[in-house]
């Protein structure tokens, strides 16, 4: 989601709450390239987060971005449509990306190299 053509392709404007999501996610790595490409998106570029932090913290930032999002898109700006699980009134289908979440497989992996 940082990389600028698939920004540009993608209706710019709906990828910073899901990056913001992310950002506390259980891996570090994840959080890791989320708070990267979030640094991509339109009005996040100075976003500050350390991917290392504590789960609050990681909580913290992740409403810190939706917040931010929320009120962008109040302006008028950002996409919507069912497969983007965002409303054009209510924003975020919270329910929805709550029940793919809990449907995640947590099982660790080992990569050997």
């Amino acid at each position: 989601m940082g990389w600028e053509p698939a920004i540009a392709a993608s209706q710019p404007g709906w990828m910073a709450p899901y990056l913001g999501l992310l950002l506390d996610d259980p891996y570090d790595v994840v959080r890791y390239v989320a708070q990267r490409s979030l640094r991509s998106q339109p009005g996040f570029a100075k976003f500050n987060f350390d991917y290392l932090c504590t789960p609050t913290e990681s909580s913290k930032a992740k409403l810190q971005v939706l917040h931010a999002w929320e009120a962008k898109r109040g302006a008028g700006n950002g996409a919507s449509g069912p497969g983007l699980m965002i409303h054009p009134e209510m924003g975020i289908l919270h329910d929805e990306v709550n029940r793919l979440l809990k449907a995640r497989d947590h099982r660790p992996v080992n990569l050997a190299e």
